[in-house]
């Protein structure tokens, strides 16, 4: 290879381009010379050496070019070039230089075939020296030969994967190709069609594939064109573009024109091969090859397995005949049939096809390494992903590792070439690793091709960025499975903008990826339990989705039914177990049409769904429909697994769990323990041959086996599966997975009276909780963490009660109540420390995307403008939470307690409580196992009284019996019943006794412990579960034959929990200041007495009130905040299953919902709240946890010091009654707001018809003649018609017992 320096000759040209101007044009052998390079035609080279001079150096030189005697040639254009030029003969002169370039041009048309280590030189010589044959040819004016030695450039860079410098060179010479066309169209065109061709190829490289598509069929209508005069000439060119065509085509996703295009070309090519088999049976298998490509990625792998089979078939006979030749192609032909049965799980025929390929590209490479060495490298590689696909990961992790050091070696010498290998290797590696659960090293190997793949972008990005994507999406991955939650959303951030804007360039291209974008966005959604904005991410994955498999089935309908799966797996997450069953049944449905037409693809799937399904059965507690579920998934998997017992043994035993978990809750103990023991033989085999790997499932199938063993009295067998559980855990470090397991070791340890051990393991748990809850990024994740685990506390307390260790027994169980409204709290008062400026842009923001977390209804829009609203919605949601996500950040550098978990009072913080409110507080604690009543007393003395009779099953039948999914008999199921009829008397009897039960069972050994220890008449309630829906102060006794209440021989009031409580006092010094009052009356104009209630508090206390019309949302929003007293008079609308959703009802069909109340309103000057409406403290009774999310308990967190809330619909005019006695107290006794709530409930039960018609005529005559008057002379005569004046028609609780005073 002749490195000499062009320099000199660079400038002798500059020298000779001098020297034209005014010289005579080149001679007749010069211009044919000329044409020979321009068109590659040595007819020409012949013309030029007959009209050369007779031997002379002319002719000799011409002679040796012909030779190719380069060598000679440079001796002779040493002594030729300055004759030429003293002859006055230019023109001629630079034509010698620019044949004496040509042998240096072809290195940039071989450099490939050099070795690795001086493939680079060749290159950069090759290319310069063309570069400078382009200088010389334009000097000379020769546009052919300037177009020839830029396609030489162009083909040299594409090679290289210089892509954009080749496209440049492409570009220039179509240009001159489309000038000379105008006047030699036949001389020209077919250079034009083959620099489209080129250009096309560089086009698609660049993943600009609408310009590619154009420009292949501009190059195909060309050479058809010429193809009909000369047939023979261009049919192999037009079979060549609709290869290329076909390429391209597949890449838009146009599944069906790909096709069509490559089954032309290759039946072009099977004609021309029969007449001419030598030249073109190469080509029918190059053919054959494209086309098992094009249905592969159409999803019609046993056509494409066709398609392979017979390219291999033709390649293997033509290496037979020519080994040199076409080896490689055998080898080429193999690879591809390797990864359409590693698709079709034919894992025998896959591999052995990847082994035999990787042979004969080894034995190339020890005689050709310049050539095979990349084969090899991506041989391994394919054969690392075979691997992966059947769970052989560890012989995976050794083909990706010996892949990635041949393209590290081939990198070193040329980055540009393969550095994208590198970087695709190192991806695939870290799936592996992630697989193996080496997270630490997949993460490594991630951040390395990141690192490769975002420097690679910069230069090319419509080329890397969408590798780019896939490989932010796996680190992402990693770092969630990591507990890395914040980085992996910067993560999924970045690759969301890759795919936005790779959609706005081709939306329709990259429609498949933005599905795949929106699932991987969903799970990482998902993860962090923000499970509104993951809906939204697959519910427009799934419209992708569905568009693409309407038109494109087969290729689309498998995308499908996972985002379906996926789905089916969120909505369980989040609960909504019918829509999850939905989904699946869904899913199953396409899975079993697609297994029907190849079932070794998607049997595996279709036993995936199946599993799923049976999950969401046993949660439904449909054990038998789940069982079936199982068993049918079972059967597929061992199936599978009888072939491919790598592949698919974990997926058996995975299945052999969860059947076993239900066939334990179907009394099936024996059956259950065989399931558990099979699925642990074939876990711990996995775990054997994947050295290094720890298997999670394993740890999972010894916990469920402890607790079948435990369920059949085998203790210590138990004991040791869970220990053993315990230790896999740990390795593997995965805490919630640990957590399950502690807990249920601890329940059986507390069960068999291992009190010590109960407790160690339980704290064990507890410390986990914690821990979770501080990574948890959202209210609902903390929400469900804490449901998920409420028996830990429960147990740890009884443990503890036990142990007779009451002051820790009490610190446990109020570490678990109502933490998450501890925190809402704490983060509505932190708020107040920041500048007015960020606190308005935090309001906000939170604002923005408490409106963008549930998507708009998109039933009503054209389905056509869907995607382009839902692309925009998904935006604004995603920069919405991003932005809020910035706020919160910034805001807790400048406060570190800004929305981080709440810290639970402890013993001497809560008996300092009692003591400065001089009360006696009664939390309850209701568990599996009974009842303690915590008692501390105003001299901050601790008392326990356990009740073990009332547990909790106890409290939820006095609640509510269910018989098939419908309430039928209890307090709330008959007050639910009542609700429908025309009367609520029927429940009046309900209520009655249940809240006599309720003393009886729970409350009367309460009570007389209370009345030996003489600790004081005020009591303050912190109830648990459904206790909290139970007016306790109105629970009733017989005593000397009268009914007596529980308010009777106290003073009560609320909270609901002591942290709370603590809270609350700690406003109420902040909030005695009542100069701004405001209320809401009557918005809907359709509560009878509710006018009366407004305009005696209002002059008793100077209210404020927004009537009617005047109550809209913004009005109220406005003059609420900041106020001092609040009082609501209006329609409630209590939604137990999304209590944000529970509102109060203003005018013009506008509400006041629990979330805008949270997000929007700031009442830390508030000193008492009246929420005069139906239902305002009714929460979620199953909350075994105490997260009594409620409108009452929401103003609590918005900062109100006091709230007077209702427990069911109260009567209209018993509530007018009852509030005006309670203001005009409130206003007698010195602000104390229990009492006054409590005298005026005990007025009003007492009050007879004689004490409350004075109190009507006397309103009655201050009213001029209006409806309120009339509404009063009406209930005055209901008064009258009473049989005895004596009567008392507000006794009942129904009308008095619902309001309960919260807080301080």
């Amino acid at each position: 290879m002749d490195e000499t320096p062009l320099m000199d000759e660079a400038d002798q040209l500059s020298r000779l381009t001098a020297l034209l101007e005014g010289s005579p044009t080149a001679s007749e052998w010069a211009l044919r010379a000329r044409q020979c390079l321009a068109f590659g035609n040595k007819e020409f080279l012949a013309q030029a050496i007959s009209s050369a001079p007779v031997d002379p150096p002319v002719a000799h030189f011409l002679r040796a070019f012909d030779r190719q005697e380069f060598q000679t040639l440079n001796q002779l254009a040493e002594h030729l070039t300055p004759q030429l030029l003293q002859a006055c003969l230019p023109q001629d002169a630079l034509t010698i230089e620019l044949l004496c370039l040509f042998p240096r041009v072809t290195l940039a048309e071989r450099f490939q075939h050099y070795p690795c280590e001086q493939q680079g030189q060749a290159l950069r010589s090759g290319v310069a020296a063309a570069q400078m044959s382009v200088t010389l040819a334009r000097a000379l004016a020769d546009a052919p030969c300037v177009a020839v030695f830029k396609l030489v450039i162009g083909n040299a860079m594409a090679d290289a994967r210089q892509l954009d410098e080749a496209h440049a060179a492409f570009y220039e010479a179509l240009t001159l190709y489309r000038t000379l066309v105008q006047t030699q169209p036949e001389v020209f065109q077919p250079r034009l069609a083959m620099t489209l061709n080129n250009l096309g190829n560089v086009l698609r490289d660049l993943r600009r594939l609408d310009e590619a598509h154009v420009t292949f069929n501009e190059a195909l209508e060309i050479r058809r064109r010429l193809a009909e005069t000369q047939s023979d000439v261009f049919a192999p060119a037009v079979a060549e573009t609709l290869n290329n065509l076909g390429n391209v085509l597949s890449d838009l996703r146009q599944g069906d024109e790909a096709l069509a295009a490559f089954n032309e070309s290759l039946e072009m090519r099977r004609r021309l091969a029969a007449s001419q088999p030598e030249a073109f049976a190469p080509e029918v298998a190059m053919s054959l090859n494209n086309l098992g490509n094009a249905l592969n990625a159409a999803r019609r792998l046993e056509a494409a397995q066709v398609a392979y089979s017979e390219a291999l078939l033709r390649y293997r006979q033509l290496a037979a005949a020519q080994p040199d030749r076409f080896e490689s192609d055998v080898a080429m032909s193999l690879n591809n049939l390797g990864i359409v049965l590693s698709a079709l799980r034919k894992s025998e025929e896959a591999l052995s096809a990847y082994d035999e390929a990787l042979l004969r590209y080894r034995r190339l490479a020890e005689s050709q390494p310049e050539f095979f060495a990349p084969d090899v490298a991506m041989t391994l590689n394919n054969l690392g992903n075979a691997f992966s696909v059947f769970r052989q990961i560890n012989q995976a992790v050794d083909a990706y590792d010996e892949a990635l050091l041949h393209y590290r070696r081939l990198a070193r010498s040329q980055p540009e070439v393969y550095e994208p290998d590198v970087a695709m290797t190192l991806n695939n590696l870290g799936n592996v690793l992630r697989d193996l659960r080496r997270l630490d090293k997949a993460l490594v190997a991630y951040e390395e091709a990141l690192q490769i793949r975002r420097r690679l972008a910069e230069a090319q990005p419509a080329v890397v960025e969408p590798d780019l994507m896939g490989t932010l999406h796996n680190c992402g991955t990693v770092l969630r499975t990591l507990r890395r939650l914040d980085e992996a959303l910067v993560v999924y951030q970045e690759a969301f903008e890759i795919r936005r804007r790779l959609m706005q360039k081709q939306p329709g291209l990259f429609e498949p990826d933005e599905a795949l974008a929106l699932i991987n966005w969903g799970n990482a959604l998902r993860d962090l339990w923000r499970l509104d904005e993951a809906r939204v991410a697959y519910d427009q994955a799934l419209l992708y989705y569905r568009r693409l498999a309407a038109v494109q089935p087969r290729a689309f309908e498998p995308d499908l039914a996972m985002t379906l799966n996926n789905l089916g797996n969120l909505l369980r997450d989040a609960g909504r177990l019918t829509e999850a069953r939905a989904a699946y049944d869904e899913a199953l449905l396409l899975y079993r049409r697609l297994a029907q037409e190849q079932s070794e693809v998607y049997a595996p799937d279709m036993a995936m769904t199946l599993n799923n399904l049976g999950n969401v059965l046993r949660a439904q507690r449909r054990l038998g429909e789940a069982h079936k579920a199982y068993d049918d998934a079972l059967k597929i998997r061992r199936r599978l697994a009888h072939a491919q017992p790598e592949a698919y043994g974990l997926d058996v035993a995975a299945t052999l769990n969860n059947l076993g978990t239900v066939l334990n809750g179907l009394q099936r103990s024996e059956e259950a323990l065989a399931a558990f023991d099979e699925a642990l033989v074939l876990f711990r085999r996995s775990a054997r041959s994947q050295s290094g790997r720890v298997e999670p499932d394993e740890a999972m199938t010894l916990s469920n086996l402890g607790s079948a063993l435990y369920d059949t009295g085998k203790i210590d067998e138990a004991r040791a599966a869970y220990r053993e559980a315990l230790r896999l855990y740990n390795a593997a470090e995965l805490v919630p997975q640990r957590l399950i397991t502690l807990r249920a070791y601890g329940a059986m340890e507390f069960a068999t009276k291992q009190t010590g051990s109960a407790i160690e393991l339980l704290e064990e748990a507890r410390t986990l909780i914690e821990l979770l809850n501080a990574e948890a990024l959202t209210t609902e994740r903390r929400m469900q963490i804490r449901a998920e685990n409420a028996r830990v506390y429960a147990l740890l307390t009884n443990a503890y009660v036990e142990r007779q260790r009451g002051v820790e027994a009490l610190e446990v169980w109020e570490s678990g109540k109502g933490r998450v409204l501890g925190e809402l709290m704490m983060d509505a008062e932190n708020l107040a420390s920041f500048p007015v400026a960020l606190r308005q842009e935090y309001r906000r923001a939170r604002t923005a995307a408490q409106q963008l977390a549930t998507p708009p209804d998109w039933s009503g829009i054209a389905p056509e403008s869907r995607p382009r609203l839902q692309e925009e919605y998904t935006r604004q949601r995603t920069e919405a939470f991003a932005h809020l996500q910035r706020l919160v950040g910034e805001m807790r550098e400048r406060n570190p307690d800004f929305q981080l978990a709440s810290r639970p009072v402890k013993f001497a913080q809560i008996s300092a409580l009692a003591t400065q409110l001089q009360a006696t507080l009664v939390s309850f604690c209701v568990t599996d196992h009974g009842t303690h009543v915590f008692l501390i007393q105003p001299s901050g003395q601790l008392e326990i009284v356990s009740v073990p009779s009332f547990t909790a099953e106890r409290l939820n039948e006095l609640l509510v019996r269910v018989e098939n999914d419908a309430a039928v008999s209890g307090w709330l199921g008959d007050y639910w019943q009542a609700q429908r009829q025309p009367s609520m008397r029927g429940w009046f009897v309900s209520l009655d006794e249940t809240l006599k039960q309720l003393y009886a069972s729970l409350l009367q050994p309460v009570n007389e412990r209370l009345r030996s220890l003489q600790g004081g008449a005020r009591l303050i309630l912190i109830p648990t579960r459904g206790l909290a829906l139970l007016p306790l102060h109105a629970a009733w006794w017989e005593d000397n034959g009268a009914r007596r209440y529980l308010c009777d021989d106290y003073g009560i009031s609320y909270a609901p929990s002591l942290t709370v409580l603590q809270r609350c006092v700690e406003r109420e010094a902040d909030a005695l200041d009542l100069t701004h009052s405001f209320g809401v009356c009557n918005p809907t104009l359709d509560l009878r007495y509710t006018e009366w209630e407004c305009a005696e508090i209002e002059r008793q206390w100077g209210v404020s009130y927004l009537r009617g019309a005047q109550a809209s949302a913004a009005a109220v929003l406005e003059q609420a905040a900041g106020a001092h007293l609040l009082h609501f008079s209006c329609h409630c609308t209590a939604n137990l299953a999304e209590p944000l959703k529970s509102s109060l009802r203003l005018a013009n069909d506008e509400t006041l919902s629990l979330g805008n109340i949270l997000q929007q309103l700031n009442l830390s000057q508030n000193w008492l709240t009246i929420l005069s409406a139906c239902e305002t403290n009714q929460a979620d009774f199953h909350q075994a946890n105490d997260e009594h999310l409620s409108l009452a308990t929401g103003v609590v967190l918005a900062g109100a010091a006091t709230v007077w809330s209702t427990l069911w619909a109260v009567n209209d005019a018993s509530a007018a009654l009852l509030l005006i006695e309670a203001m005009r107290r409130l206003g007698d006794n010195g602000g104390d707001k229990p009492a006054a709530l409590q005298a005026a409930q005990q007025w009003l039960r007492t009050a007879t018809v004689g004490d409350v018609i004075p109190l009507l005529n006397e309103r009655i005559q201050q009213l001029p003649f209006n409806k309120l008057r009339t509404t009063l002379i009406n209930l005055r005569e209901q008064m009258l018609d009473a049989e005895h004046p004596q009567w008392m028609p507000f006794s009942h609780p129904y009308h008095w017992a619902a309001w309960q005073s919260v807080g301080s």
